[in-house]
């Protein structure tokens, strides 16, 4: 072969070097395939199920089936039927297929903002049978975020109506809110025009109370001393207290031996007061007769004496007579 046609070595080696990369490439895509089918349960058996829902809002092909949090399989088929109703397919990896119960529920869990939709199984008592590969299963509907938020936009729209209305009723001039926003403007001036002569006039009380308060200081520390005439006229009271204290019981004794002894008198005077009792009226009579006339004895003395001052009495100068001139 010409020297000139035959390759060149460095030629071959790049074309083969490619030949290996593209291989290389080929076989770590078929590996990473093989790996992502296994991850996502392709290569592993498993058992399908259906139920029906009324809508497929947040239902789609792919979406994981949870059991407590785990994924036990996935949703292979959605799809309308003639009644309208959504019939939904899903695979469960047999190896849990012990943990769907005749009686489970499937639930659709909230499709949260960070977080991808998912279908729960959840119920089932341990006592009921398993659910038989093929069979339908009981699907509960639940309120997504979306329609959570058009119904909480729903309550909240009167809401905000009446809210609207209210403030619009508020920029009224003569509306209430105004009104009472006026009266307590003018509250607030009354307030502070007021306020300054309310402190002085406090200051002032302050000033004369705390006058008032040492001058009450120094009149009541000397009192308060053991020494002070207020501390001795304690002691002589004290003193007085004891002494009547003391001289009481005899006292009390005397007082009620006087009261024992009149009670006794009483007694006995009552026999007499009765005996007395029918000579008292012309006794009181005669008593009355008497006086009546002593006091006529006495007018007549008086008129006696009047006259003996008059008998006694000089006679009047004459008067003098008027004398003719000569």
């Amino acid at each position: 072969m010409n020297p000139l046609l035959a390759p060149d070595d460095s030629r071959l080696g790049a074309a083969r070097r490619a030949r290996w990369s593209v291989v290389a490439t080929v076989v770590a895509v078929i590996g990473l395939a093989l790996y992502l089918g296994w991850k996502e349960g392709w290569f592993t058996p498993v058992a399908r199920f259906h139920f029906e829902a009324a809508s497929s809002k947040s239902l789609r092909k792919g979406m994981a089936v949870r059991l407590s949090g785990f994924k036990i399989g996935q949703v292979n088929r959605v799809e309308l039927q003639p009644d309208r109703r959504v019939r939904v397919e899903v695979a469960v990896f047999r190896h849990y297929l012990g943990f769907v119960k005749a009686d489970s529920e499937v639930r659709l869990e909230s499709d949260l903002p960070l977080a991808d939709a998912s279908l729960e199984i959840v119920g089932g008592s341990a006592g009921a049978q398993n659910a038989e590969p093929g069979a339908a299963l009981h699907y509960r509907d639940q309120p997504q975020s979306y329609d959570r938020l058009l119904g909480m936009a729903e309550r909240l729209e009167p809401m905000i109506e009446n809210l609207t209305a209210l403030l619009e009723q508020a920029r009224q001039p003569q509306s209430e809110l105004q009104t009472s926003l006026r009266n307590l403007a003018d509250a607030s001036a009354r307030i502070q025009a007021w306020l300054p002569g309310f402190l002085e006039r406090t200051d002032t009380t302050l000033a004369a109370l705390n006058r008032a308060t040492t001058a009450a200081t120094n009149t009541f520390t000397p009192l308060s001393q053991a020494d002070g005439s207020l501390q001795a006229t304690l002691q002589d009271m004290r003193a007085t207290a004891a002494e009547m204290r003391a001289a009481l019981p005899p006292l009390m004794v005397d007082l009620k031996t006087l009261v024992e002894s009149l009670r006794k008198s009483a007694v006995n005077l009552e026999p007499a007061i009765g005996r007395l009792a029918p000579q008292l009226p012309p006794l009181i009579d005669e008593t009355r007769r008497a006086a009546s006339g002593a006091g006529e004895v006495i007018d007549a003395v008086k008129d006696f004496e009047l006259i003996r001052r008059k008998i006694n009495q000089p006679p009047p100068p004459a008067p003098l007579l008027p004398t003719s001139p000569r």
